[in-house]
């Protein structure tokens, strides 16, 4: 996960454009900036591992992931960074599937 540090940095400057830190503590966020980068970086069986090995709830961490994709929409809609698309596609994807099978533990 190192390769991912500047991805995760830039998630959260990105996430300062959100309401994102009036919604949810700071741990919160910088692991929904750690899911981010991992999806972005294909780091997805390292990212079930760890995630299912920390108490934390990833229902907050999903809905903060959410809300850092509202503003990639928006910028996308104006036809910013295509790498944002990418991680809009794959996270649909993968979001989905990983909360229904939390939800069912």
């Amino acid at each position: 996960m190192r390769d991912c540090a500047e991805t995760i940095c830039n998630f959260v400057n990105d996430s300062y454009n959100t309401p994102v830190s009036l919604l949810y503590p700071p741990h919160i966020i910088a692991l929904a900036c750690i899911y981010l980068a991992g999806l972005l970086k294909k780091r997805d069986s390292f990212l079930h591992q760890w995630f299912s090995e920390l108490d934390v709830e990833m229902k907050q961490i999903g809905e903060a992931c959410q809300e850092l994709l509202e503003l990639y929409e928006i910028w996308c809609d104006k036809n910013f960074d295509r790498d944002v698309k990418v991680l809009l596609e794959k996270l649909a994807n993968l979001q989905q599937s990983k909360l229904n099978s939390n939800s069912l533990n």
